[in-house]
């Protein structure tokens, strides 16, 4: 199905009065801040007041990146508070566990199954836990958990994960079809759009495995 036909209707009237909190993290190069971007425009199109902060570290070293996303009716600070995330989207495991503490006792993670060994890591200093999801698991109520490299063959590219898993977080968030169309048009040009349309589609019907 098209997500290309509903008409915007402004402010959407299921803007829950208590913020909706997304926190989005992975490192540098995944395209992180293009997912919070969408997330972002989206929700504006859809009538929310939204906030944002972000933290880019040291992004070109294939540094940690954190995103904070607060849509509601009123929204007055940008930065979710330890405990209160309703979301999680990672698109690295260990990024997943080191940003848990985040998510409130209900909220659901998202996690993309793959390991980039950050610097300590690289060098020799340290040891990539080999338990990174079951950790997350005990440590989380809900977890969506997505095979990044099998993702990656369906869309025939590697470059659209991000969007693909933007229309995962998609199913979790009160948007319609129109506003996220917006969103995409508004972080996407013209040549790149229709990749990541497809990616988004398929991010809205691809399941945990």
């Amino acid at each position: 199905m098209s997500i290309l036909s509903v008409p915007s209707t402004g402010f959407s009237p299921c803007a829950p009065r208590a913020p909706i909190n997304l926190l989005a993290v992975g490192v540098g190069g995944q395209g992180i801040l293009t997912l919070s971007a969408l997330v972002v425009s989206a929700a504006m199109e859809a009538g929310f007041d939204v906030k944002q902060s972000e933290v880019h570290g040291m992004a070109q070293r294939g540094g940690s990146v954190m995103s904070h996303v607060r849509m509601g009716q009123k929204v007055f600070s940008p930065v979710i508070e330890e405990g209160t995330a309703d979301m999680i989207v990672a698109l690295e495991k260990l990024e997943a566990l080191r940003h848990i503490h985040y998510l409130a006792p209900d909220g659901v993670l998202i996690v993309e199954d793959r390991a980039i060994a950050p610097l300590p890591v690289s060098t020799g200093e340290m040891a990539y836990p080999p338990d990174v999801l079951e950790q997350c698991r005990a440590r989380a109520g809900r977890v969506e958990v997505y095979d990044g490299a099998a993702l990656a063959e369906a869309l025939g590219t590697a470059r659209t994960l991000n969007t693909c898993f933007a229309g995962v977080l998609s199913r979790h968030l009160p948007f319609d079809e129109a506003a996220w169309r917006k969103g995409l048009e508004a972080c996407f040009s013209a040549r790149d759009l229709e990749a990541n349309v497809r990616a988004f589609q398929y991010g809205r019907s691809v399941q945990p495995v």
